[in-house]
């Protein structure tokens, strides 16, 4: 799909449910998927958002003018898509990422983990985990971002319980879980893999990642960046 308007719009505003919503979307996923331009950060790789839980390589509610993103449609479903005036907003991206635009709306504390892959500054991707209790952890398309393979050097997403590759995971809470992850470049050399944020976890839980080829384990909390190399 495509911004219909001369003028920013705020993705915040969709509804698969209400039709007279500034945004409405029957039978669609209220989770949008926008394509970083060579360039710039995370550079041919897809930035994600959802609706009340964030984005990822810069992506956030705010659509400008002109730029293009993906919707997904539920098989089957009424699946229309309609725009109206009361979805513009006079919100500015900021500076020169077209994606760079105000934070997302604040609200109860949030559960969740973002991880960042790099090769060096420009050529990064994300994935970011979220937990909460009324989500599953097998794929939804009304909870989940789907990952897509862009044009990028790094990839990295996160896996459902049923094995799809997931930009956005949103899954209930678990003490003990493990997570897989799946990591690629297209050239054989030296990565990190960092966690960018957490929150809303308490310190009494260690969060650990494991290199399965190595055998090596980090506790992330006190060596928030892992190097390795890809061969």
């Amino acid at each position: 799909m495509g911004n219909p308007y001369a003028s920013s719009i705020d993705w915040d505003t969709f509804s698969d449910s209400t039709a007279t919503a500034p945004i409405y979307g029957p039978g669609l996923s209220p989770i949008i998927a926008l394509m970083n331009p060579t360039g710039q950060t995370s550079s041919g790789n897809y930035g994600y958002y959802a609706p009340g839980v964030g984005g990822t390589n810069n992506a956030t509610n705010i659509i400008p003018s002109g730029v293009g993103f993906f919707v997904q449609a539920t098989p089957g479903g009424t699946n229309t898509l309609t725009f109206t005036e009361a979805a513009k907003t006079n919100t500015q991206p900021a500076a020169i990422s077209l994606f760079m635009a105000k934070k997302p709306p604040v609200g109860n504390t949030k559960q969740s983990i973002r991880l960042l892959m790099s090769a060096d500054s420009v050529n990064t991707d994300e994935t970011l985990i979220n937990f909460s209790f009324n989500t599953k952890p097998q794929y939804d398309l009304k909870e989940d971002a789907r990952y897509r393979n862009g044009t990028g050097k790094v990839s990295l997403a996160s896996m459902s319980r049923d094995q799809v590759p997931l930009g956005i995971n949103q899954m209930p809470w678990s003490k003990n879980r493990t997570i897989p992850l799946k990591v690629s470049a297209t050239a054989s050399g030296n990565y990190n893999l960092a966690l960018k944020s957490i929150q809303g976890i308490p310190q009494l839980y260690t969060v650990a990642l494991k290199d399965a080829y190595t055998r090596d384990s980090v506790d992330l909390r006190k060596a928030a960046t892992y190097s390795f190399a890809i061969n």
